[in-house]
């Protein structure tokens, strides 16, 4: 029996396809591979949907597991140089250059490839508290993802931005600061020394540099 399918040559695929090229390119923007970037990645309608029907241990449960999540991706990327964890947000700091390599600057790429793993992670994260009250959550965790250049005098100010905002949640809330465990007045931060590590610390007053030693950043 003679094949009716007419053979596709790569000719005729790259033809048809050159009307496509200036729409997809239109949007496929281009990071600086000279600057640090920002990953920035926020649980949609995690707060609203979730949060506020957990428990004090419960929420801590799940913010933990983000803060595993994080430490994931920081050794899945090369790149990753530090990583900070409150309510349903992850900011991670990449060096531009590995981003270059691996995804050509593309700031669809990146976001949809971290969004992702970051769904998958998480949801193996909680499906190991092996709790009926995550099973929600776990069927319906999405995450929103931003990814921006920053230079690097600016993530010591950065850090403290994103710290300042998981203080401001809880004043807004008008719940009271001190009866409030240090995972929610400061967030997980992820720092490399030996390995990636996770600890609940106050750094408003610290000072994040880039030890002379290694690539990382981390706390004076």
């Amino acid at each position: 029996m003679k094949d009716s399918q007419k053979r596709i040559t790569q000719a005729d695929y790259i033809r048809e396809g050159i009307k496509f090229e200036s729409y997809i390119r239109e949007s496929d923007v281009r990071l600086r591979s000279d600057e640090y970037i920002v990953i920035h990645l926020d649980g949609v309608k995690f707060t609203g949907n979730y949060y506020k029907k957990y428990s004090n241990d419960d929420k801590k449960q799940v913010v933990r597991a983000l803060a595993n999540v994080a430490k994931l991706l920081c050794d899945k990327f090369s790149s990753a140089r530090i990583s900070y964890v409150y309510g349903d947000e992850i900011s991670i700091i990449l060096d531009g250059v590995d981003i270059k390599t691996n995804y050509h600057n593309r700031i669809q790429k990146l976001c949809s490839c971290i969004s992702s793993q970051t769904t998958i992670l998480f949801f193996n994260e909680l499906q190991k508290l092996n709790k009926t009250q995550f099973s929600d959550l776990m069927q319906n965790c999405v995450f929103a993802c931003k990814v921006y250049n920053l230079p690097k005098e600016l993530i010591d100010p950065y850090m403290k931005w994103r710290l300042h905002a998981c203080g401001k949640m809880i004043h807004d809330r008008h719940e009271q600061w001190n009866n409030k465990k240090n995972w929610e007045k400061f967030g997980f931060l992820i720092t490399k020394e030996d390995d990636w590590s996770i600890r609940s610390v106050d750094f408003s007053s610290k000072k994040f540099q880039k030890k002379p030693q290694n690539e990382f950043f981390n706390i004076d």
